[in-house]
């Protein structure tokens, strides 16, 4: 597991060929991520994946934003949120941890000389 997050990690802070554009400023969509995957990561049988989704945004943010105040910055989405946001939350951010995972993985098999499968 420790692997596993290390990897996404690092394919947040270096970009993967999953992502169409660089942010430049960090939106109210990853951190409505994080806040729904530190959420899943707080019960069974989510914990895994939740806190896998929760250090991979974290990564994302600081990426873009280095000095990004969380104490402050969080507070107005969280108040805007809802528990019924949750599972529809979690299903849009999957999709950015999945582009990551992917894009790292083609970037693994080219290291080892395996062609990358072709995308539908």
């Amino acid at each position: 597991m420790k692997v596993l997050v290390s990897i996404v990690i690092a394919a947040t802070l270096c970009g993967t060929p999953g992502f169409a554009k660089a942010q430049t400023a960090v939106d109210n969509a990853d951190l409505r991520c994080l806040l729904a995957m530190a959420a899943a990561s707080g019960s069974e049988p989510s914990r895994e994946v939740g806190s896998l989704g929760t250090f991979f945004y974290l990564g994302r943010i600081l990426a873009i934003e280095p000095t990004f105040d969380f104490s402050t910055r969080l507070k107005p989405v969280a108040s805007a949120m809802t528990q019924s946001d949750l599972p529809g939350e979690i299903r849009r951010c999957g999709l950015d941890i999945k582009a990551a995972s992917e894009g790292m993985k083609a970037a693994q098999d080219s290291l080892n000389g395996k062609p990358s499968a072709p995308r539908g």
